[in-house]
Formats: C-alpha cells, sequence, structure tokens
C-alpha cells in the first residue's frame, strides 16, 4: 500500500510505502475511512484484519483472529467518518457471524455486544493450522479440522481438499455435509496452495 503527495510531482520516485505486506501475504480488500484504512488480508490462507492509523501508518495494528476463522468478508461500510468496522468471519465448521472492530481501540464485539468471538466456543472440534513441505520444496499451509475426542492413530479416514489455481482461495464457508464427516470421526484438511 502506498500514498503520494497529489499536489505534487507523482514521479515513481515521490511514491512512499504506508504498508508492506510480508511473503505470503496478499491484500483481499481494502476499505478507507476518514481516519483509518483496514486491509483484509490472508497469510497462507489464513485471514486477517489490519487497522492502519493515516495520520500514523506506522502504528498500525493486525486484529487476533480466531485460529479455527477461514472466511473474512467485508460488511457494508458505507459511513467514511465510522471509527467502527464491520466483518463477518466464518468456517467449515461454524456459520458466518458478524463482527464490528472499533478502529481506535481495535477492541472486537459480535453483533450481540459480546466481545468473545463465537467461534472460539466450540469445543467438541478442533482446527489446527499445519505446513508441510511438497516434492518441490514448497511449503503448503494447511487447516486441519476433526473432533477434539478423536484419537490421532493413524486409523481415521481423511478428506482433503487441494487448489491452487489463478490466485483463487478455495470455499471454506460452513457446509453441513461436512459435520456429517466429522461426526462419523473423519479429519478434514483444507490446503491453502
Amino acid at each position: 500500500l502506498m500514498k503520494v503527495d497529489s499536489n505534487g510531482d507523482l514521479t515513481k520516485e515521490q511514491w512512499q510505502d504506508v504498508y508492506v505486506a510480508g511473503e505470503h501475504t496478499k491484500i483481499i480488500d481494502m476499505d478507507v475511512f476518514d481516519n483509518h484504512c483496514v486491509l483484509l488480508m490472508k497469510h497462507k490462507g489464513i485471514p486477517g484484519v489490519t487497522v492502519i492509523p493515516l495520520q500514523c501508518p506506522s502504528e498500525h495494528k493486525s486484529i487476533q483472529l480466531p485460529v479455527t476463522s477461514c472466511v473474512l468478508l467485508p460488511n457494508d461500510n458505507p459511513d467514511f467518518y465510522s471509527t467502527m468496522y464491520d466483518f463477518t468471519l466464518a468456517s467449515p465448521i461454524l456459520p458466518a457471524v458478524k463482527y464490528k472492530v472499533d478502529m481506535k481501540s481495535n477492541v472486537i464485539n459480535n453483533t450481540d455486544g459480546e466481545s468473545e468471538f463465537w467461534l472460539d466456543k466450540d469445543e467438541h472440534y478442533t482446527c489446527q493450522r499445519i505446513d508441510a513441505i511438497s516434492k518441490d520444496g514448497c511449503e503448503i499451509g494447511m487447516t486441519v479440522f476433526y473432533q477434539s475426542n478423536l484419537p490421532l492413530d493413524g486409523n481415521n479416514p481423511m478428506l482433503v481438499y487441494g487448489y491452487g489455481a489463478y490466485g483463487e482461495d478455495m470455499n471454506l464457508n460452513y457446509k453441513p455435509q461436512q459435520m456429517i464427516l466429522l461426526n462419523r470421526g473423519w479429519i478434514i484438511v483444507f490446503t491453502h496452495v
């Protein structure tokens, strides 16, 4: 993310970095407000929110999302002067929930005013983020879901989803049919190629 003084020289040399995304990170959406810029990003397939104060961009804050978050979508944020940013989180094991982040304090609340993430409340299922090395040496991020009480002894069926063409992400929204598999002892893995 870069800026330039629109009243001055617009040559390449005048552009300044505001925020530089790290390796394996892509910016998927951006909303600009009067005093803040909000970036929705993915790092190795894991969603994230970064709030950048426009008066002091170096003081940007990354918002901690629950580990089970797999889908991050912006909601309508039509008020340019707002200090609240609305977004939705979802997961293959839990339906979508709407949240608001206060861009000044970086405090998040769901639409019921609770400060806890609903996605963190399910104790019946475990979500793990792991990395594996492919045959060509590339690091591949994976999100793994299974029942919390499932013995991981190599005897469970596993369903692995993989897609990595054209820069498109897999659909990791809630799907009831995946819950049926998890409840029958399956392990479900999503690769972030």
